[in-house]
């Protein structure tokens, strides 16, 4: 598991694994899956819950949610060097920061790799 957040209305957790990102309600039954049998490094939900980011190596990738139909539309996506290892929405706006780290950053002798942090408009 790489991630894991409650919506801001506690309707609904999702959790971010290497086999993708799932949705599940508040009684913990899987109501949406997405990126099956791929990795989600990262995700989070906007304050109102219309719509959440989500991290897949090198991108970020925004969709809308409604969660009275559980409908979801991919809405744009931002690729960046290096591997997106977090993001997070800043309560009450659009702007999304991660945390990512540049595969030329990391040390042969295993040692954390250096950090970026990027701020984004979604």
């Amino acid at each position: 598991m790489y991630a894991v957040e409650w919506s801001a209305d506690s309707k609904y957790l999702a959790i971010a694994t290497e086999t993708g990102l799932k949705i599940y309600n508040s009684q913990l039954s899987l109501v949406k899956t997405f990126y099956e049998n791929k990795p989600v490094y990262g995700f989070s939900w906007k304050s109102d819950n219309n719509k959440f980011a989500v991290t897949t190596e090198t991108k970020i990738e925004v969709w809308s949610w409604d969660s009275n139909s559980l409908s979801s539309q991919f809405l744009q996506s931002i690729i960046l060097d290096g591997v997106i290892i977090g993001v997070y929405w800043k309560p009450n706006s659009d702007y999304i920061a991660t945390l990512s780290y540049n595969s030329d950053s990391i040390f042969s002798n295993s040692e954390l790799a250096l950090a970026k942090v990027g701020f984004w408009d979604s």
